[in-house]
């Protein structure tokens, strides 16, 4: 089931953003280097089935996150010591980006369809 924050008062909208932040953040460590096999193993099959949903994907694709994932998939020598950067690690974090690209044409499509919608039926009361 899937909460949509905008049907419940502005206070609990709020909670439940702020929610789905610290689920997504959470998730993004489970696909770094410094977590387990199968920590990279279910994070990497959860975020994927996520960036699936509209809703979600324009959580995930926020910079922030991009370059948390981008930088767990591509480590730079200077930030890890090679015994912390596994190949789990490295392979879970492409897998996710790989996965935010194949999704980026249609969820651009979709935002150019609901920019024309409301366009459309936009008015003005006077």
């Amino acid at each position: 089931m899937l909460i949509n924050s905008s049907d419940y008062s502005s206070e609990m909208e709020v909670k439940i953003k702020e929610g789905q932040l610290r689920i997504i953040e959470s998730l993004i460590s489970k696909i770094g280097s410094e977590a387990s096999i199968d920590d990279n193993l279910n994070g990497t099959s959860v975020l994927m089935d996520l960036v699936e949903l509209k809703e979600i994907y324009h959580i995930i694709s926020h910079k922030e996150y991009i370059e948390s994932i981008f930088f767990q998939a591509f480590p730079s020598t200077q930030d890890f010591t090679p015994a912390l950067i596994t190949d789990s690690g490295r392979r879970a974090s492409l897998s996710v980006l790989v996965k935010i690209v194949q999704h980026l044409p249609e969820n651009l499509k979709r935002e150019e369809r609901q920019k024309k919608e409301n366009e459309r039926f936009s008015f003005t009361l006077t």
